[in-house]
Parts: C-alpha cells; sequence; structure tokens
C-alpha cells in the first residue's frame, strides 16, 4: 500500500506491516519503513523471532523491528552479503523464523559456481539471517537438480530446517517435489 514518508509525502507501493493482538484482534503497531520508496512493498515476506519481526522487501532485503517499540534494528540483502558464493538473480520467496534463527529461500537463485559442482546451476539457495548479514547456510539438496526450487518454502524449529523443493523430478514423477530435513 501507500504510505507517508517523513516529509509527508505519498510513497506508492512502499509497503507496511500491521501487527495484531492475538487474543483481541485489535491493531497493536503499524510497522513503516523508515525510508520508504515507491515499489518496494515492504512487507511481501514476514517472519517472528523472539520480540523482532522479520520483514523483505519485494527486492529481496531481509529488515528487522522491534515489535516491542516499533525501532528499525538493521537491513541486509542476500545479493550483496552472501560473499564467496556467486549469487545472482531471483527474490527471497519464503522466510520462516525461530528464536535465534531466521532461513530465507531463494527458489528461483542462480548459484554460478554451484559449491562442489563448479558449473552453472540454477538450483536455488538457503540463507542464514542475522543482525551482521546474510550468510550461505550451506543447505543444499543431493543430487543437485537444475531450477528444482529447492528453497521455496522452509521451516525452522529448534536446530531443524524443513526446506521445499517444490519442482523436483523426484521418485521418476516430473515436478513431483520433495522436503530436505537438516538437523
Amino acid at each position: 500500500g501507500d504510505v507517508k514518508n517523513s516529509a509527508g509525502k505519498t510513497v506508492t507501493g512502499a509497503g507496511e506491516v500491521q501487527v495484531f493482538n492475538a487474543v483481541t484482534g485489535a491493531l497493536v503497531r503499524r510497522l513503516k519503513h523508515p525510508q520508504p520508496e515507491t515499489g518496494t512493498k515492504f512487507g511481501s515476506q514476514v517472519a517472528l523471532s523472539g520480540n523482532n519481526a522479520i520483514i523483505v522487501n519485494r527486492d529481496s532485503r531481509v529488515n528487522a523491528m522491534s515489535l516491542a517499540n516499533g525501532a528499525f534494528l538493521w537491513t541486509h540483502s542476500p545479493m550483496d552479503d552472501v560473499g564467496a558464493f556467486s549469487l545472482s538473480g531471483g527474490f527471497v520467496d519464503h522466510i520462516s523464523a525461530d528464536t535465534g534463527a531466521v532461513k530465507i529461500g531463494m527458489a528461483s537463485a542462480w548459484w554460478v559456481d554451484y559449491p562442489g559442482l563448479g558449473f552453472y546451476v540454477g538450483q536455488g539457495f538457503t540463507g542464514q539471517v542475522s543482525s551482521t548479514g546474510v550468510t550461505a547456510s550451506a543447505l543444499y539438496d543431493s543430487p543437485a537438480e537444475k531450477f528444482a526450487g529447492f528453497g521455496g518454502s522452509t521451516a525452522v524449529s529448534g536446530g531443524m530446517t524443513l526446506v521445499g523443493v517444490s519442482r523436483s523430478d523426484w521418485g521418476g514423477f516430473t515436478d513431483s517435489g520433495h522436503a530436505c530435513v537438516f538437523g
């Protein structure tokens, strides 16, 4: 939706996140990016981690804001932070969180130099997000399958991570999909 920036000007398509009381249904807080930009769609993906809201823009920036006071805590981009890996393309398709762990999935991301294979593969990406940045979480489907949708859905609980691979040719069936459990 449209929001007002600090100068009172309407910014089209900037988005916001609304926080509700789970018991009463009352609106508790509206979370808005401190520097809204047209078309960023702040809030396209959301998750909770402890007392923080983890919020994704459509440009795949991952942001953290305090639920207690709405303070903006940090922002990171998987495309900027991955480091040693060559990652290109794609958007954050899914985000999941548990206290102390935030995982993102980018099913449409392309590894230019897939670890251990040494060649291009469009296998997807999962990453660990924290206040210091986004790091590759070293979760890979085996065997790697091009464009299988690895990371299109994620879930994290305790020390376990579940990653969906929705377009894999599993069990001899085209696009039958499967899930990987990592612990």
